[in-house]
């Protein structure tokens, strides 16, 4: 998809195709998770919950994964409100150089990663 076509969708839109990449991804790969459904009607109602999916790791462990695709900088306000207040230990990102220094680094002091896809998918490697 071209960038004016993503510019066009809306924001849910847009947080839906990327999630259901991100589910796409791990399924492909077969890797075992859990996630929002794949309708985008139903999708909508898991919006501003707690995390969009949970990734098993090592013998029944499980991490919680949030899904965060951005084009614009992200604004601090937003930062809070849509990312603090989130319940996950991992955020992927298409693009985690859209939030500012200082709040990268209030994720890594709350211990939360921000990952790429491939980042994410090397990490969920090297756990197993």
């Amino acid at each position: 998809m071209i960038q004016n076509d993503l510019s066009s969708m809306n924001r849910l839109w847009k947080g839906y195709h990327f999630e259901m990449y991100i589910q796409n991804l791990l399924s492909s790969r077969g890797v075992s998770f859990y996630g929002n459904p794949s309708i985008f009607s139903l999708w909508k109602k898991y919006t501003a919950t707690g995390y969009d999916l949970q990734v098993k790791v090592k013998e029944g462990y499980w991490i919680k994964v949030e899904c965060k695709f951005v084009l614009k900088r992200v604004y601090h306000s937003w930062f809070v409100r849509d990312w603090l207040s989130r319940k996950a230990s991992i955020i992927v990102s298409n693009d985690p150089w859209k939030l500012s220094y200082a709040d990268r680094k209030e994720l890594q002091r709350r211990g939360i990663k921000l990952l790429t896809p491939t980042q994410a998918y090397l990490l969920y490697h090297l756990l197993n």
